[in-house]
């Protein structure tokens, strides 16, 4: 039977952050998907937040569309450093209209220019990495599949309401 001091030292050791710093700030890698605004926002949160250190992002399936979008808003925030990733560039058209709307005034150009989200994956994660996931894991399944995968963390997030 658990104890509450037993549950307590669990959780303690789960949750414990410090083991992600690097020069005080986590090591995070984001997969999202665009089909709604949550990963949007969390990208953004990810982009400013201090205490972070983005690594690289990925998208499924990871259209035109989305990449050229996704590289404006990285472009914006002085991050056209990161290595994007994606899983099918072939697939339908994915942005939402809520995402075509934010930026309305402004041409934005589809662009092709990712990486394979699953190589991404395998290049930026490792026993320190955070890899936050917003959309289907498609790029993560493609990594793990390869019997080469390396993380610290998987948080998994999901459900806009």
């Amino acid at each position: 039977m658990a104890t509450a001091d037993k549950i307590s030292e669990s959780y303690s050791t789960i949750s414990n952050s410090n083991d992600f710093l690097i020069n005080g700030r986590l090591q995070i890698v984001f997969d999202m998907e665009t089909s709604d605004p949550d990963d949007f926002i969390t990208l953004l949160f990810l982009l400013g937040h201090p205490l972070v250190h983005l690594k690289a992002v990925t998208v499924v399936p990871g259209t035109p569309d989305q990449i050229g979008f996704l590289r404006y808003v990285l472009d914006r925030f002085n991050r056209s450093d990161l290595s994007l990733g994606v899983f099918n560039m072939n697939a339908k058209p994915a942005l939402s209209k809520f995402h075509l709307k934010i930026y309305e005034n402004t041409s934005i150009k589809e662009s092709t220019e990712a990486l394979d989200g699953s190589n991404v994956l395998l290049k930026h994660c490792d026993e320190k990495t955070i890899l936050i996931c917003g959309g289907p894991l498609k790029n993560v399944a493609k990594a793990i599949q390869t019997g080469q995968f390396k993380l610290g963390r998987l948080v998994a997030q999901g459900g806009f309401a």
